[in-house]
């Protein structure tokens, strides 16, 4: 398995934030305004291993505990057939089917922005500069959660911080990285490809 640290070293060498913002975005209309759960769950699976490709943390007990509690509080409000039954609490195709596609369309909505995003992003003005570096300090904190003790809340939080101030800005350093011309052709190719599927396979699920 690639370690993590070459996987965020690949992904800061063939992708550049703004490229990866703008496929995040066209990629949008498919997810939200298809149907398809099949197709839905499709991106969502793809998005998912996309964000391990790029180094990003993701947590697959986190994603399912969500999911889960989506679809209860969705079965709360029984309505279609009634598939099955517990102790008085039924378990309806209607409500069921309904949360399954809310649950996979808000997952997959997370993965795309966790694809979409990321920490040297820049945006313009002061606005944008302040929203960067608390991309930087977020992703930063995922990467390090497995530190924080929850047994010592406040002293964690402590390390966590004086280790983030210590560090050097990642940003300048990937900057650098970045400029290998035949790298970033080539994830933009990626980029304008992953664009082109989702496009094309949600158009032929429309019609």
């Amino acid at each position: 398995m690639i370690h993590r640290e070459k996987r965020i070293d690949l992904s800061y060498k063939l992708f550049h934030s703004s490229d990866l913002f703008i496929a995040g975005l066209l990629c949008i209309p498919a997810l939200v305004f298809s149907h398809n759960l099949y197709f839905r769950a499709g991106l969502f699976v793809y998005f998912y291993c996309f964000v391990w490709l790029q180094g990003k943390q993701n947590s697959l007990v986190l994603t399912l505990f969500i999911s889960a509690n989506i679809i209860f509080f969705n079965l709360l409000v029984p309505y279609g057939k009634v598939i099955c039954q517990f102790v008085g609490f039924k378990v309806t195709q209607g409500a069921l089917l309904s949360g399954i596609e809310k649950a996979v369309t808000l997952e997959a909505l997370i993965m795309l922005s966790k694809t979409s995003i990321r920490s040297d992003l820049q945006l313009p003005g002061s606005f944008g500069s302040l929203i960067a570096e608390s991309f930087q300090i977020f992703e930063e904190l995922l990467a390090q959660k497995k530190q924080f003790n929850w047994k010592k809340p406040i002293e964690s939080i402590d390390i966590l911080l004086m280790s983030l101030s210590e560090k050097p800005v990642l940003q300048k350093g990937w900057q650098n990285t970045i400029q290998h011309t035949r790298e970033r052709a080539a994830g933009r190719f990626v980029l304008i490809l992953q664009t082109a599927l989702v496009w094309t396979v949600w158009l032929a699920v429309l019609n």
